[in-house]
């Protein structure tokens, strides 16, 4: 995870302000007929759903929860990843 985070004193200490970010998203239809859902630049963040659209909102729950405790680690999502 720490290719993926960096200390930085003057980062953002709110998680909802990353979501302003460009983060990729993507959704993947599983063989269940499933959809799982994630953010590439946050490792381990993912979740699933019914259809497309629930996985995306269930991913937005699930990406606070992963912000959140890497921040309680002491460390900050890199500001710096963009859109591909």
């Amino acid at each position: 995870m720490a290719k993926y985070m960096k200390r930085n004193a003057e980062a953002s200490s709110d998680p909802a302000d990353y979501f302003k970010r460009p983060y990729r998203r993507v959704v993947v239809p599983e063989e269940d007929g499933t959809f799982r859902a994630e953010i590439h630049e946050f490792p381990g963040c993912i979740a699933t759903g019914d259809t497309e659209t629930d996985a995306l909102a269930a991913l937005e729950d699930v990406a606070l929860s992963w912000l959140e405790s890497v921040m309680a680690m002491g460390e900050v999502v890199r500001g710096d990843r963009t859109v591909s």
